[in-house]
């Protein structure tokens, strides 16, 4: 196995403005960093796709693609009114890897890491938010507990992803119920996860998601990285606890209605 090693990848990027909008171009330097950006290969694209913000000013797309450029990881060295000079680390590969921590999300000690035998992945992160390795996935999904995540570290920073998956709609369907308003209540409830709630965990109706929180955190020392990720499980579920409150006097409201349709 060859060794994952890093490379500086370079560009100066000018906005042009199109029949379309405004699209980038590569002015000098690597065509990897507009791939990166466009999320596919930018010379595959149809000339219509590689453009954004039509009918806008050159001030705002400018504003438009720092702030894409700011939220992924890139560097800009220069700026001029219609051109930028974009740096970006990039590994040859990334590493993953599956904890199961049994009865929490996330641990900010050391020692626990290496209670459980995951010292190298607790290496791999430091060495990853030091710039020294590549960035690290940790999935998190305790065995005894509907709370799962997925933390990022790179270099200076994390972004964790975390979140709370609830029983199906159908389980909070309170007993004796007719026909008549058994899909209606079925339906309402579907609906609270996604218009008072925080939606449901891939799509899946089967799946509301108590709470959910996606966070970018950057600090200055690993140690207190890995403290900020831990605290983000209590205010995990700390939004559990709120929506669970809204939800049970929602749906105390809710059924209290339906009953009064049964008895006209």
């Amino acid at each position: 196995m060859g060794k994952n090693e890093s490379k500086l990848l370079k560009a100066i990027i000018k906005l042009e403005k199109g029949e379309h909008g405004w699209k980038l171009v590569l002015e000098d330097g690597d065509i990897e960093l507009l791939d990166d950006m466009y999320g596919v290969r930018y010379d595959d694209l149809p000339e219509n796709s590689k453009h954004f913000k039509p009918g806008k000013p050159l001030n705002e797309a400018m504003d438009y693609i720092l702030d894409v450029v700011k939220d992924n990881d890139y560097t800009v060295a220069s700026k001029g009114e219609d051109f930028f000079e974009l740096s970006a680390k990039r590994w040859d590969s990334e590493l993953s890897f599956d904890i199961d921590f049994k009865h929490g999300l996330w641990f900010e000690a050391k020692v626990y890491w290496s209670d459980i035998g995951e010292t190298k992945v607790y290496k791999a992160m430091q060495a990853a938010f030091e710039g020294a390795g590549p960035p690290v996935e940790v999935y998190t999904f305790p065995e005894e507990d509907s709370t799962s995540g997925v933390v990022r570290i790179q270099e200076g920073k994390a972004y964790a992803h975390c979140w709370i998956v609830w029983d199906s709609p159908m389980d909070f369907i309170p007993n004796g119920y007719t026909d008549e308003f058994f899909h209606d209540i079925k339906k309402d409830i579907e609906n609270f996860f996604i218009e008072k709630g925080h939606g449901y965990l891939d799509g899946d109706i089967k799946k509301p998601l108590g709470a959910c929180i996606n966070e970018c955190i950057v600090e200055g020392s690993f140690d207190m990285l890995m403290l900020k990720i831990k605290d983000i499980e209590s205010q995990l579920y700390k939004k559990e606890q709120t929506t669970s409150t809204e939800f049970k006097k929602w749906l105390q409201s809710t059924t209290e209605a339906y009953k009064k349709k049964a008895v006209k």
